[in-house]
């Protein structure tokens, strides 16, 4: 089984890709898009 979707929220969106960036681009995350409040 594999995860092909994470969804994450947060309050303060630069604080939470800081918190999370490295751990998803570990993981083998892709960046797709980016938004003005959100990343896919």
């Amino acid at each position: 089984m594999t995860d092909d979707h994470v969804g994450l929220y947060a309050a303060a969106f630069e604080a939470a890709v800081r918190f999370w960036d490295w751990l998803l681009t570990a993981l083998g995350s892709d960046r797709k898009n980016d938004w003005d409040e959100g990343r896919s």
